[in-house]
């Protein structure tokens, strides 16, 4: 994982997804298409857009439930889940009002790895959603 920040700082379409994105996959800030932006101007639906992105490079995202993710999960899990990243997305309410604020999260120590915010406040009351970035099952 390389930290990358935001350009973006906006309620509305700030890029904090697409910061977080481009630091799981070690890419620089402008290799990350703006998927919020695109939606937002163009309706083009967000998260169809960075999935079709991620396919095009042989990826995939994948959400993981917060118990798997903590190791709390005592069932048996998917094996794509036992092959997850270290590190993944993270989202919940912005510290600073009333909207998702997304940052990346270390599985392996349980706690935020980057915030691209500069402020670095993290979220408030933790995360609530994660997401796994990974090699399209296909592609394995």
């Amino acid at each position: 994982m390389i930290p990358v920040d935001q350009q973006l700082v906006d309620k509305d379409v700030g890029d904090c997804w697409k910061s977080c994105i481009a630091s799981v996959m070690e890419l620089p800030h402008d290799e990350v298409p703006h998927f919020v932006m695109a939606e937002v101007w163009y309706g083009i639906p967000h998260w169809g857009a960075c999935w079709a992105w991620l396919a095009q490079r042989g990826m995939s995202i994948h959400a993981v439930a917060a118990d798997i993710v903590s190791g709390e999960y005592k069932g048996e899990v998917a094996p794509w889940c036992r092959d997850m990243p270290r590190y993944l997305i993270a989202s919940g309410k912005s510290p600073r009002g009333e909207w998702y604020h997304a940052v990346v999260w270390d599985r392996q120590e349980q706690r935020i790895a980057h915030d691209p915010h500069p402020s670095r406040a993290g979220l408030r009351g933790g995360p609530t959603h994660f997401e796994a970035i990974m090699k399209s099952r296909e592609e394995q």
